[in-house]
């Protein structure tokens, strides 16, 4: 199993065409990202990406999600362990910008059901932080 770690830049969570001059910075970290991925792919490695994407990637028809998980090759084909749920950490930010994705092997292997964001118990103003920590369990 090969895990990738990532922090992609900030200011562009949705979108692609924007006159924020961060957008063409985080599409220039796709061809990477995507590089490594189906590289993973080709050698039948099971594989995860997880971090702050800095972006709502699970939104439909996202720009970066549909370029990196294009279909080739078809082992690199690309789910969300948190699926389609709401984010909780925050109550003004209802959708994720940290995510676990996996590649078909590793997905196999994703735990029904277990995924979980943490949220701090306290109130936002006392959170240690402006993401709340997501976990999946992965089987054997």
């Amino acid at each position: 199993m090969r895990l990738l770690a990532v922090h992609l830049k900030s200011g562009c969570n949705s979108g692609r065409a924007s006159t924020d001059p961060d957008c063409p910075v985080l599409f220039d970290q796709l061809p990477v990202l995507e590089t490594w991925v189906d590289d993973r792919a080709q050698a039948g490695e099971a594989f995860v990406v997880l971090g702050d994407w800095n972006r709502r990637i699970a939104s439909r028809g996202d720009a970066f999600l549909d370029g990196l998980n294009d279909g080739e090759p078809a082992a690199a084909a690309l789910t969300l362990a948190g699926g389609d749920r709401p984010a909780g950490c925050k109550a003004r930010y209802r959708e994720f910008i940290d995510f676990i994705v996996v590649g078909v092997d590793a997905a196999a292997r994703v735990e029904p059901e277990s995924f979980q964001e943490y949220v701090y118990g306290a109130p936002e103003a006392e959170h240690p932080s402006d993401h709340c920590p997501i976990s999946v369990r992965l089987l054997g």
